[in-house]
């Protein structure tokens, strides 16, 4: 491998984030020693700064820069030309896959409602002593409403929805999506199930079980189908 080559390579490295503390520090002391190679050491904190900006359309108009001054530059390093025009290629294209990659985090949060506690809503007269576990959820307070459905000694569709949905509060995605999972299709709960579990699946990396559940609830007609058919579109 040339040493035009592994500088690419690390140059590279260092767009991503995938130096450690002493790997970045050395390698751009390293930039810094080296006054041909300034103009990249620029580009790559250019790049970076538009990239935590998150604007692409920046991005884009600085790589175009960087190449232009860079083509101005007289020919004794050519290869610091090629360099750049190399990594406008890796760093456009890395830049456009993680604009392209759906925001999980971001459908979660707009999707996401607690259920309403349809058991024993609270009233202004509830004691704190009093509150069932209905109640604590509906008050967030979800470790204690945890400890009380898993004392419970009645065992139903109705718990096992209300313990998925407080493992949902508390992100325990998979234990929510095991509990959701298991409500009959003749249960009340079961609509809402398969929503809540299409939620959860955000949160995890199994895209297709996410997709497979969404698909389930939108050919299903529930009155969960058309926020199912938003988030897949948004996928």
């Amino acid at each position: 491998m040339s040493v035009n080559n592994a500088y690419i390579e690390e140059v590279d490295r260092y767009l991503r984030g995938d130096m450690s503390r002493e790997e970045r520090a050395e390698f751009e002391a390293q930039i810094e020693k080296n006054p041909e190679l300034k103009e990249l050491h620029e580009f790559t904190r250019d790049t970076q700064a538009a990239l935590e900006i998150n604007e692409l359309g920046a991005l884009k108009q600085q790589l175009q820069q960087t190449e232009d001054r860079l083509r101005k530059k007289n020919n004794r390093y050519p290869w610091v030309k090629i360099a750049a025009s190399l990594l406008i290629v890796i760093t456009l294209g890395f830049v456009i896959y993680q604009f392209s990659k759906p925001n999980y985090d971001q459908l979660y949060d707009e999707y996401y409602r607690p259920y309403p506690n349809i058991v024993s809503p609270t009233n202004r007269s509830s004691e704190q002593n009093s509150l069932d576990a209905y109640q604590l959820l509906e008050r967030g307070e979800t470790d204690k409403a945890l400890t009380k459905l898993y004392a419970t000694s009645v065992a139903n569709d109705t718990v096992t929805f209300y313990l998925g949905q407080a493992l949902l509060a508390k992100g325990k995605y998979e234990e929510a999506i095991a509990k959701f999972k298991s409500i009959a299709p003749q249960s009340t709960f079961f609509e809402p199930a398969q929503w809540y579990e299409s939620l959860a699946y955000l949160q995890t990396d199994d895209q297709e079980k996410l997709l497979l559940k969404l698909d389930q609830i939108i050919n299903s007609q529930s009155s969960y189908a058309q926020r199912a058919k938003k988030i897949k579109e948004g996928l």
